[in-house]
């Protein structure tokens, strides 16, 4: 369950146009906005948000807000700082910051299900 699969699926929606470029990719607000909306339709298409929210306590659609408003804080640090190691470790922590609960306590909890 590491960090939820979300760095893997947002990633995988920006590869394509990183691919295609010659140097080290700035990660445009368009880009980013992209890699963001296909990695909400797959998380909520494979129930991460369904799953999450019950361990959390939360609503899907709170959970889904929070998300959202984190990796969007990722993006904002990263046009920033313009570090893609600050993002990574940003992006993987997105669904342990908008759960309010830990890795470890997220996994437990959906193990159990």
């Amino acid at each position: 369950m590491k960090h939820l699969m979300i760095l893997p699926l947002l990633l995988g929606a920006l590869l394509p146009a990183a691919a295609n470029a010659s140097e080290e990719p700035e990660l445009s607000a368009e880009l980013f906005e992209q890699g963001l909306q296909q990695t909400l339709q797959t998380m909520r298409g494979n129930g991460v948000f369904k799953a999450v929210s019950a361990c959390a306590g939360m609503s899907q659609g709170a959970l889904e807000q929070a998300v959202v408003r984190e990796l969007r804080h990722c993006h904002s640090e990263y046009s920033r700082q313009q570090d893609y190691e600050a993002l990574d470790v940003c992006l993987s922590a997105t669904m342990e910051k908008a759960s309010g609960k830990s890795e470890a306590e997220l996994e437990t909890c959906m193990m159990s299900r």
